[in-house]
């Protein structure tokens, strides 16, 4: 059109043989199973071979905590023209970590710790983890295991006891006992290929102690909430109450992080919620947030993270619960 000075242009697209997947062999694995790798594969046997399901399978075999690294590469088949093999080198990293320490102070005595954490027990890609916090006023035990494939659809599921007995919370604060028992279950269900969520179920009993030189707004507090008795120890009178709450929790997770250890680049965002049922001795809901931005400059990786609803604001490497308190 010399008048609009416009042209037009008129693409003829003559398509090429399509090419698809003959196998796929995983190299340098020693300890994972074949199948644990292969359901994290975005690119399938017999399906049409294509570069972004080969990229999103990189990624998903780096985001493993027993994987350092993962490299695809693609190969013809001799003698035919629509075929290729894929073979993913696969490099394996130490999936089991176990640590402790032991520390003295002034408000706390001597405190002693332990942890033993295990991402892949047997080549199986579940996941166990045992912890020990033990001190002068205080001792905890927990122990958890997930099975992030219950299913081939993806849903995942963790069970958690703990057990806790504490006489103060410091060397400065009134005595009491307090015993807790816990349990619960979760389920884990994706909704995208980077977006997931969950619900879960808890229980949790406690018995709390008090004794005539305990604090007067502790005393009150247990005569407010659960079960409370009276009873005499020898010569101490103990005030105590019983609690049992069943709370139900709720939530949504979206994770774009490229691995999940030492992650360079992506963010994740974990946003829950919870509610004690009806019946239970203390009602209350919580909501709460944990978000983390990774960044690099100059190659040099960057953590910013959010907590909200955290009682503390010390940084950690998971973000604790968040205070609750009886209505």
């Amino acid at each position: 059109d010399e008048a609009g000075r416009t042209i037009g242009l008129t693409f003829f697209v003559d398509p090429g043989q399509r090419v698809h997947v003959r196998h796929i062999e995983f190299t340098g694995v020693t300890r994972t199973r074949d199948d644990v790798l292969r359901r994290e594969m975005r690119q399938l046997e017999g399906a049409t071979l294509s570069t972004t399901a080969l990229v999103r399978s990189e990624q998903r075999l780096r985001r493993l905590p027993y994987v350092e690294e993962a490299k695809v590469e693609t190969t013809p088949v001799p003698g035919v023209d629509d075929q290729v093999d894929v073979t993913v080198a696969v490099k394996e990293g130490p999936s089991a970590q176990i640590g402790g320490g032991i520390g003295y102070s002034q408000s706390q005595s001597f405190v002693l710790n332990g942890e033993y954490v295990d991402s892949n027990v047997f080549g199986s890609g579940e996941r166990i983890a045992a912890q020990l916090n033990g001190g002068s006023y205080s001792r905890i035990y927990s122990f958890s295991h997930t099975q992030p494939y219950v299913t081939l659809d993806g849903i995942s599921r963790t069970l958690s006891v703990s057990y806790s007995d504490v006489s103060r919370l410091t060397s400065s604060f009134s005595e009491f006992k307090t015993s807790t028992y816990a349990g619960s279950m979760e389920f884990g269900y994706p909704i995208a290929e980077r977006a997931s969520v969950f619900s879960g179920l808890s229980y949790q009993y406690a018995d709390l102690a008090t004794v005539s030189d305990s604090s007067s707004q502790l005393r009150d507090w247990v005569r407010r909430n659960g079960d409370y008795y009276f009873r005499r120890v020898g010569s101490d009178s103990v005030l105590g109450t019983r609690i049992d709450m069943v709370e139900l929790t709720a939530g949504i997770v979206y994770d774009t992080r490229d691995r999940y250890l030492f992650a360079e680049r992506g963010a994740m965002h974990r946003l829950t919620f919870g509610v004690t049922v009806p019946g239970s001795a203390i009602q209350f809901a919580t909501a709460s947030y944990r978000g983390q931005q990774f960044l690099r400059f100059d190659k040099v990786p960057v953590l910013r993270r959010v907590l909200f609803g955290a009682p503390s604001p010390r940084w950690s490497a998971a973000a604790p619960r968040p205070t609750r308190s009886g209505c």
